[in-house]
């Protein structure tokens, strides 16, 4: 069952490659440990404590949506 609910929460997400950015920070940690190019992504990040940048990225909109929504009407943020 919980696998079930978690492919139609993940059947309309997109699928795509890491951007360039991800690859860099990836060397990046890599490069930190001084580990294999070939090393496994989530035990190098692990190690040094980082997240994918797309889970920084989601954070800082779902911040900003609650900042934004936070606003009181009148101001010059709120739009109706």
């Amino acid at each position: 069952m919980p696998d079930r609910n978690l492919k139609a929460i993940t059947t309309g997400l997109p699928t795509c490659t890491a951007p360039i950015s991800e690859k860099l920070n990836l060397s990046t940690c890599r490069y930190a440990l001084g580990v294999h190019k070939k090393a496994q992504n989530n035990p190098t990040r692990g190690d040094l404590g980082r997240y994918p940048l797309g889970v920084d990225i989601i954070a800082n909109i779902m911040k900003y949506h609650t900042y934004l929504q936070a606003k009181v009407v009148g101001s010059l943020m709120y739009e109706e």
